[in-house]
Parts: structure tokens; sequence; C-alpha cells
């Protein structure tokens, strides 16, 4: 039986220490048990999404053209690792990357904006030497950054304790990975992040975007370029909020 307690949230409560705890769900008044829901903290969030699969497969062999991409997301993935970030999830064809807890915000920032130009090379790279010879179709990324405060815990959902990155900023982050198509930018940055780099962000085009499930709109500059397979701006990817929380953990 569901009883009253339980119909509404839960009223968690955050330590001085920035931990915070929730009262436990299971029935019953007077139980004192707790919930470790996690720690807040600042990070800088990373979204990677690989394009041009249906493109590669029409011109390549298709096991060809999936040991490429999947190639390539390990380096990526490496790369992450290699300037000081966690891999939080893998999607398919997306990496979702947090980047601080020991570090301060401007370091997190400045290491996702490395990693991500170090990334978007490798890919030109991967395009040089495994998919030309009078081939049209290239594999392509697009990187969203941003930074703010999420809950870093736990989860078993899986059946495998893992690290969990939760939090309204997940989901600003992922939107703007989706929107680098609609803007034709393989590299966009919201202005939050932007502020803690050491190049100035107003030297760069700069756009506001009315992200699904934002109630606010996010402003954020264009710091790639445009992607190769593109004339011009088109439709966004249509990602939910049910994908934003999947690959949150």
């Amino acid at each position: 039986m569901i009883t009253e307690n339980t119909k509404r949230l839960q009223a968690c409560t955050r330590l001085e220490d920035d931990q915070i705890y929730c009262p436990g769900l299971t029935p019953g008044e007077g139980t004192g048990e707790v919930y470790h829901l996690g720690k807040e903290q600042e990070l800088a969030l990373l979204f990677l999404g690989l394009y041009g699969y249906t493109s590669l497969i029409e011109e390549n062999n298709s096991y060809d053209a999936l040991f490429v991409a999947r190639h390539f997301l390990e380096e990526s993935a490496k790369t992450v690792r290699i300037h000081g970030g966690q891999i939080v999830e893998v999607a398919g064809d997306c990496i979702y990357a947090a980047f601080g807890g020991q570090t301060a915000p401007d370091v997190a920032v400045q290491s996702a904006h490395a990693a991500a130009i170090t990334i978007l090379s490798l890919l030109d790279s991967f395009n040089e030497k495994h998919l030309t010879g009078g081939r049209s179709a290239v594999a392509e990324a697009g990187i969203g950054i941003h930074k703010g405060k999420v809950i870093v815990g736990l989860s078993d959902l899986t059946g495998k304790e893992q690290m969990a990155i939760m939090g309204p900023a997940v989901n600003v982050a992922a939107g703007i990975q989706a929107e680098t198509k609609t803007l034709n930018n393989n590299l966009l940055i919201s202005a939050d992040a932007c502020r803690l780099l050491h190049q100035k962000c107003r030297r760069y085009s700069a756009a506001e975007l009315n992200l699904r499930g934002i109630p606010q709109p996010v402003k954020v500059y264009l710091l790639g370029k445009p992607y190769e397979t593109a004339s011009g701006p088109v439709p966004p990817v249509q990602q939910d909020l049910s994908f934003y929380m999947a690959i949150a953990g």
C-alpha cells in the first residue's frame, strides 16, 4: 500500500560539505532510513555526437564504417581521460564526459575545451586516413560544452554500481550538443563556460538557444567550424529529455 508520504517529493538536505541526503523511500514513520543522493559539485560537461553513419555505410562496407566509428570513439574517450576527464556514459555514437571535481571550474572548462579541440583534430586525421580515395562521405562530430552544478553520486540501475552525474546542467550540455547541427558549427560552448577560457568569447559568433525542457534561453559561442557535408543550417537532431536522462545515468 502506498502511504501519503510516498506520494510527495522527499525533503532532501544538503549538508555543509555539499553531500546531499534524502529520507528513505521505505513506508513507515520513524525508521531513520536515509539515502545518499551524492555530492553537489560544479563541473564542466562535454557531449560528443558522431554523425555521417548512413552516408559512410552507403559508400563503404558497413563493417568497415562501424569499425572506424568505434575506433574513433575509443580514441576520443582516451583523449578525454588524458585531459583529466571522466567518461560518464557512452550511448550508441555519443559520449558524455565530465571534467573537474578535484580541480577549479576554470581548469575543468579549459581541460574540456582542450579535449574537444584534440578530438576534432583527431577526426580530421581519421577521415584522411580511412575515408579518402574519391569517396564523398566523411565522418563528422559535434561537441557541446557547458559548466554548472550537478549531483555526483553512484547508481546501480544496470545491476553494476557506476558513477552517475545528474542535474539540469546535464540537460543543457546535451541540448547544446544537439544544436551543433542547427547552427552548422561543430563546437558550441555555453557563455557560462566560455567566460572561464583564456581566450575572449566576444571574438566569436554567438547565438541564443531555446532548449527543450530548459526554461531560459542559453547563450552559446560558436568556437568550431561548419560541417563539411552541410551547406547551411539544418534541422536539429531530435533528442528528447528521455535521451538526456538515459545518458546522464
